[in-house]
């Protein structure tokens, strides 16, 4: 038992030292100005604490884009795109492809309800 716990240390250890390793949406705070400059891989490390910190239930459309800019898709859920669109469309930020992390292209997705509110976000991809 005490070997297999000294090799998943190690294992932990040596990820962290590896560029790509671990979770690469979850390294730096949000910050509009860095996002806005930024190209798309260097939007990723402040995905997650974009969308748990900075995007509030009930923002609408025109709150989005004035915080985040244009974003480079828009889906219906009458687009037939099925789970990408969760309530009545879905704004898409594209921050790049992350292979190593299972996402051949990962997104921020913004999700809003019929009423033009957003209803949730994530981090997520295909």
């Amino acid at each position: 038992m005490k070997m297999q716990h000294n090799i998943r240390g190690l294992v932990f250890f040596a990820c962290a030292l590896l560029p790509g390793c671990g979770n690469p949406f979850n390294n730096q705070s949000f910050s509009r100005k860095a996002w806005l400059k930024a190209q798309h891989r260097q939007r990723a490390p402040m995905a997650q604490d974009l969308v748990r910190n900075h995007i509030p239930r009930g923002m609408t459309g025109n709150g989005i884009v004035a915080l985040l800019g244009q974003p480079d898709h828009i889906w219906k859920k009458t687009d037939g795109v099925g789970y990408r669109v969760k309530g009545n469309r879905t704004y898409a930020y594209w921050l790049g492809s992350w292979s190593m992390q299972s996402y051949d292209d990962a997104f921020v997705y913004v999700h809003f309800d019929d009423a033009g509110r957003m209803q949730t976000s994530e981090v997520n991809g295909f």
